[in-house]
């Protein structure tokens, strides 16, 4: 089965309510489930980007 990931930045509108992110990548999984994906998690980074789903 195919595995896909994607690099992501925070926009300002995400970084004013940060706070949230943990809500927003529970979604996020919701999201790929009803559309028949898997979620396998989130992981933060430092550098070029904020983080990787």
């Amino acid at each position: 089965m195919p595995a896909y990931v994607t690099l992501f930045n925070f926009t300002e509108q995400g970084l004013k309510d940060i706070k949230n992110t943990v809500k927003r990548a529970r979604a996020a999984g919701d999201a790929a489930k009803g559309a028949g994906g898997r979620f396998i998690g989130v992981w933060w980074l430092l550098g070029q980007y904020d983080g990787i789903v």
